[in-house]
């Protein structure tokens, strides 16, 4: 065989050894990144299943929150009116020992199961009539409450009234409570405020009936 014949061929060997070794590694590379591929396509998306189960996770998260912040708003109500009734009780009673004349806190537009809802008048009753009467001061003047809300006394009086040394008049005990209107599945705190025959008074958390 001619050298120069057989040099040629096993140059031509070499150089198709060469490009197998080549398309291996090729090969061999292309294998270990189709993992890493089919993982990042399926971590693109989702499926059905996913989503639906996602969107209800969130829709209960929604109600429990709306649910969590709407007792939050009536609890806030509810101890605010609470307050503004105490505040008002207080002043009736200081201002009739200041003045020396009877001073009521009566309801505006009395209902039975909710005496004070429509909201109450603090006033000097100067003639002593148990009404209020044009030309005596007027103290204070409470809008109605909210519809959701009720203040209610338990024996059903209409008005309150501390005679000039601070005593109830007629002196017998008076329970005011506040309450929410309807049974509802919230935790709002609701109260009672207990006037003595003497004037004092003291407010609880209580479970309205």
């Amino acid at each position: 065989m001619d050298a120069r014949y057989a040099n040629k061929l096993l140059a031509e060997i070499v150089t198709a050894r060469r490009a197998n070794s080549r398309t291996a590694a090729i090969l061999h590379e292309t294998r270990s990144y189709r993992p890493l591929l089919t993982a990042r396509y399926r971590r693109g998306g989702f499926t059905a299943i996913e989503m639906m189960t996602t969107l209800a996770v969130v829709l209960v998260l929604l109600v429990i929150g709306t649910l969590s912040f709407s007792g939050a708003l009536k609890s806030n109500r509810l101890y605010s009116i609470q307050g503004e009734l105490a505040a008002s009780l207080a002043l009736a009673r200081s201002e009739s020992s200041l003045r020396g004349v009877p001073v009521v806190l009566v309801g505006l537009t009395s209902v039975t199961g909710n005496e004070f809802g429509g909201g109450w008048r603090v006033y000097a009753d100067l003639n002593a009539s148990g009404t209020f009467d044009a030309g005596e001061p007027e103290l204070r003047n409470q809008e109605a409450l909210p519809g959701d809300i009720v203040a209610r006394t338990v024996g059903a009086e209409t008005s309150i009234t501390f005679s000039p040394n601070g005593f109830l008049v007629p002196a017998t005990p008076i329970t005011v409570q506040v309450c929410k209107s309807s049974v509802t599945s919230d935790n709002a705190a609701e109260y009672a405020l207990f006037v003595q025959p003497n004037g004092m008074f003291d407010v609880s958390a209580i479970t309205c009936p």
